[in-house]
């Protein structure tokens, strides 16, 4: 059978189709805060400034909506996704029993690995009044911990999707110093387990510590309408 792309000049498809660029771009706007939750997302404004057509856009827009990132309705048409109370408890508890069954299904970290989360624990103390870097040094930690389900893909892909969403509620929630204490010391207790090679002591302390994570959201947020 004769190949379909038969030019010479290299493949059909050499980057991502415009629709998934997009979606990207948006994602992390949203990701950042950069569109406030429950903001409009006018098709047109979009459009214009990313130098793009309306339809891709849409396209694009549609997709986030799968991710839960936008909310459509037919009268006023797409915007951000609102923060709620509900939305948080599932998806912080989501991710507690994933991350749980990544760790006991892959097995606790390496050497390297545990010196790594070690360090980015240190960082992390001196960089309390930059959430930004915050987000991103729990983000690493966790990963090194679960370093050794890094080979299951499926799980991991579906990890990435919920903790993308729960960053938006990172971003909108800048913890106090004394809730930063506490979750520093869960994670020193999860490492003390990892180094006594304790691994289904790490693996409950670990999802309990997404549950105090939870309840620390701010009392503002509010409760989903029906």
């Amino acid at each position: 059978m004769k190949p379909v792309n038969d030019r010479e000049d290299g493949p059909l498809l050499n980057r991502p189709p415009l629709r998934e660029q997009i979606r990207a771009i948006v994602r992390e706007w949203l990701m950042e805060g950069r569109l406030s939750p429950g903001s409009d997302l006018n098709e047109r404004e979009l459009a214009e400034q990313l130098g793009a057509s309306r339809t891709p856009v849409r396209e694009a827009l549609l997709l986030l909506a799968l991710e839960g990132f936008v909310s459509v309705s037919p009268y006023r048409g797409y915007f951000v996704a609102p923060l709620t109370r509900e939305e948080a408890h599932e998806l912080y508890t989501l991710i507690g029993v994933l991350e749980r069954h990544a760790l006991l299904s892959g097995g606790l970290p390496d050497t390297e690995e545990r010196s790594h989360m070690a360090e980015l624990d240190r960082e992390r103390r001196g960089r309390m009044d930059d959430p930004g870097r915050q987000i991103e040094l729990d983000r690493a930690w966790h990963e090194a911990l679960l370093s050794r389900s890094a080979g299951n893909a499926v799980l991991h892909e579906e990890l990435a999707r919920v903790k993308n969403r729960v960053t938006r509620y990172e971003q909108a929630f800048q913890r106090a110093p004394v809730e930063c204490a506490q979750a520093m010391e869960e994670h020193r207790r999860i490492r003390e387990a990892v180094d006594s090679d304790d691994l289904s002591g790490a693996a409950s302390l670990l999802e309990a510590h997404w549950g105090t994570a939870v309840q620390t959201l701010p009392r503002w947020l509010p409760e989903q309408e029906d």
